[in-house]
């Protein structure tokens, strides 16, 4: 079990919904990892970026919310990043 504590890892970790306004008026229901979601009322599809997070450029973000959190969310930002055996190179960011 990880022993690391960061502020942003609180958010991902203990996730609850947001709620995305439909351009009917009503609101959807979207966790912090979905990028689409069906309006209950009206059907239409209401998308919507996910926002960046440490997981985008923290180096121990693998092991701190977990394999499952992390795939997650990487697949909800179209991103892939290296399994924890590879390095990155080329400077820090």
């Amino acid at each position: 079990m990880s022993t690391l504590k960061c502020p942003g890892m609180e958010r991902i970790r203990a996730s609850f919904p947001d709620e995305i306004p439909c351009a009917c008026g009503k609101k959807v229901e979207m966790w912090p990892d979905d990028t689409e979601a069906r309006c209950p009322e009206c059907g239409e599809i209401v998308k919507r970026d996910v926002p960046p997070t440490c997981i985008d450029w923290c180096a121990s973000a693998r092991e701190c919310v977990g394999e499952r959190l992390y795939e997650q969310y990487m697949r909800a930002r179209g991103k892939s990043r290296p399994s924890t055996g590879e390095v990155e190179r080329g400077g820090t960011r």
